[in-house]
């Protein structure tokens, strides 16, 4: 495979990077094909065929399953003092959604009607999934072994395997889960026209085609579904990197939609980082600070009013920025060599979603004999950069993780045993039915909706804020320690560490417990 330098990557394929791997795996170089192989297996491959519970092979047939707080403000204003509900299913195994303390109990108090996508007996989940038949031509077109062949593993049975299993455990409210499934091509995220068309047509799929209450897209970061989802009134459980980086300006737009369990808004992921850096001791005394971050206006409110501000509440000040617009036309050279400068001894990057634009800078520093210190988050996909980046760059990197695939990589983290219950929960299923170890995006979003509906006799976009705002900490995520919902707060991640290079074993391990946030 091509090193960085050689590599022209589409700068649109940033987001489906940080979720498969694959075109980090190509723009990164340095991974043999078997290495390749085996971080794409987290997904999967399918061939398409249909599982015995969808005979028409398109998501339109139901499951196998028998089927069986205080909250916020509601997506109409009003606000539910106390909606209780009747009791739990007893899950078959551990950490499955069984009833915590404070859950609702009893009968419901009428919430209205039923939302689009739901019966007295079904609730339809509309669920994208990644053909991996695709990532070989995608490979090849980005200069990879034309040789390649898509991993192992199947995402569409992997997710199916999750519908089952919840519906085995009481399905969501009682009711059983139908899944409608869309297959999302590789491909389409080559130019941003393409994306956006496909995400055109997940919306037609979800919302005309079926009536879903709520969507999985998995790959969705030109912001076209989530408007999709706004404008049509679908929950959209984003649970990947794929998805459009959300700030608070954007929340504000959708938050009668949007959830995401395991990440942060754009401010508070600034402010985190920050914190957890100075607190760690990462900052010396006349460190100057550099800080690299997209040219989107996510990425800039996520540094001016959350990274500078905490950095500012430290003691600590930005001496050089650099809003990189497009990632292979950037002139990283010109970057590395303005931070040397400078005297940029300590180099941040902000909210990202791909290890790509930390990738290019190390290696453009390291040409220049530039190595400074490094601080980067979950979401850049550190194990990649431990694997692939030059050594002299990675001397005192700190990683401010939440992700422990992301983080450690899929083989560490899987000998590191499940990181909460959700976790422990979401191995046994992929388990049972023959699957690879994953990063449990379906788990999470399907758990969510099953703990935050639990006894809700009402099915609609306010029962599901209701609930999800009234759960505070007690979702179990599958890809992340902790989490904690709350009023106006649907970015759930609850906790970070930080994380060290250690060379001996080329990777990052922990230098600090989980600090909850």
């Amino acid at each position: 495979m091509r090193r960085w330098d050689r590599d022209r990557l589409r700068s649109t394929l940033v987001v489906v990077i940080g979720l498969l791997l694959l075109v980090n795996l190509v723009a990164l170089g340095g991974f043999r094909e078997d290495e390749a192989t085996t971080a794409l297996g987290t997904f999967g491959g399918d061939d398409g065929t249909a599982t015995s519970t969808d005979p028409a092979g398109d998501g339109s047939g139901p499951g196998t399953a028998e089927p069986g707080t205080p909250g916020g403000p509601s997506v109409d204003g009003a606000v539910d003092p106390a909606a209780p509900g009747s009791g739990p299913s007893t899950p078959s195994t551990p950490g499955a959604q069984s009833t915590a303390p404070g859950t609702r109990q009893g009968t419901p108090t009428s919430l209205g009607p039923n939302s689009q996508g739901v019966t007295d007996t079904t609730i339809t989940v509309g669920i994208t999934w990644i053909d991996p038949a695709s990532a070989g031509p995608v490979a090849t077109a980005l200069g990879a072994d034309p040789q390649y062949e898509a991993p192992t593993g199947d995402p569409k049975a992997q997710a199916q395997a999750v519908v089952d299993h919840v519906n085995r455990n009481g399905g969501i409210a009682g009711r059983t889960v139908k899944p409608i499934y869309h297959r999302y091509d590789l491909a389409n995220a080559l130019t941003n026209e393409r994306a956006a068309k496909a995400e055109e047509e997940m919306c037609a799929r979800y919302t005309q085609d079926n009536k879903v209450f709520a969507m999985v897209p998995i790959v969705a970061y030109t912001g076209s579904l989530l408007d999709c989802a706004n404008r049509t009134r679908t929950a959209f459980l984003a649970v990947s990197s794929g998805e459009q980086v959300v700030d608070a300006a954007r929340y504000s737009q959708v938050q009668d939609v949007w959830y995401r369990p395991n990440w942060m808004l754009a401010e508070r992921h600034g402010a985190v980082m920050a914190e957890e850096l100075a607190q760690g001791g990462f900052f010396g005394p006349g460190a100057r600070i550099g800080v690299l971050y997209p040219d989107v206006p996510a990425a800039h409110n996520g540094v001016s009013k959350g990274l500078e501000p905490a950095l500012a509440a430290a003691g600590l000040k930005i001496d050089a920025k650099v809003a990189y617009p497009d990632l292979l036309d950037s002139p990283w050279t010109t970057y590395a060599q303005t931070f040397k400068d400078k005297r940029i001894t300590h180099v941040l990057f902000a909210i990202g979603g791909s290890s790509l634009p930390v990738g290019f800078f190390m290696r453009a520093a390291s040409s220049q004999q530039y190595e400074p210190r490094y601080g980067i988050a979950s979401d850049h996909q550190a194990d990649i950069i431990a694997q692939n980046a030059p050594r002299d760059q990675l001397n005192g990197i700190v990683l401010v993780g939440w992700d422990p695939i992301n983080d450690r990589g899929q083989a560490r983290a899987e000998r590191d045993g499940p990181s909460s219950t959700g976790d422990a929960e979401c191995r046994q299923v992929m388990k049972a039915a023959g699957q690879p170890f994953n990063g449990g995006y379906y788990c999470d979003s399907l758990f969510l909706l099953k703990k935050a509906l639990e006894g809700s006799a009402t099915v609609n976009l306010r029962t599901l804020r209701t609930g999800i705002e009234g759960m505070g900490d007690r979702f179990s995520s599958a890809q992340t320690w902790s989490t904690r919902f709350g009023p106006n707060r649907h970015d759930g991640l609850g906790g970070v560490r930080r994380y060290n290079f250690d060379g001996g074993c080329g990777c990052f391990v922990y230098a600090s417990p989980v600090r909850g946030i």
